[in-house]
């Protein structure tokens, strides 16, 4: 096993603070506009399920793809 990818684990990292700042800057704006209302709840609940499921595909597909090759 080699050495520990500090690459992969700080663009992780930085990813996820980076992706929360944005949800809780993106959900403030929108508090001030008064935009969190229900139809925004039924299109972020809709929104994350699909992208969940993409996500979980993709994964699937190059992890088998990966292992294939």
């Amino acid at each position: 096993m080699e050495g520990f990818n500090w690459g992969a684990f700080l663009g992780i990292t930085l990813g996820i603070i980076i992706g929360l700042t944005g949800l809780l800057w993106g959900r403030r704006a929108a508090a001030k506009q008064c935009g969190l209302d229900e139809r925004f709840d039924l299109i972020r609940t809709k929104a994350r399920a699909s992208s969940w499921f993409f996500t979980f595909i993709a994964t699937c597909f190059f992890s088998a793809y990966y292992h294939l090759v």
